[in-house]
């Protein structure tokens, strides 16, 4: 009984491992880090980012423009600050209606 339990757990654990789907590496190029601050902030009503350019080059984020409140910057800061592959933001950003 013991025996069979075993097989049947292996069994399991051999089947969820064929299930699984492979590991893709992140894309670490800037594109890539491009790619996953425009999925963080799009759709984000709390934002206003019709006046802002969002660059990266060398893992190095610029944030170019305009926002209506230091809050915004802040949140945009915040949000890509936590985007793997980002090494440094650089703000040149005016706060003004």
């Amino acid at each position: 009984m013991k025996a069979i339990r075993c097989a049947c757990a292996a069994a399991a654990v051999f089947l969820a491992a064929a299930c699984a789907r492979p590991i893709q590496p992140e894309d670490d190029s800037d594109a890539g880090i491009r790619a996953r601050i425009e999925t963080q902030v799009r759709g984000r009503a709390d934002l206003d980012l019709s006046h802002i350019t969002i660059d990266v080059y060398s893992h190095v984020v610029t944030i170019t423009g305009i926002v209506p409140a230091t809050s915004q910057l802040k949140a945009l800061k915040r949000l890509i600050d936590r985007v793997s592959g980002v090494d440094q933001v650089v703000e040149n950003v005016v706060v003004g209606e």
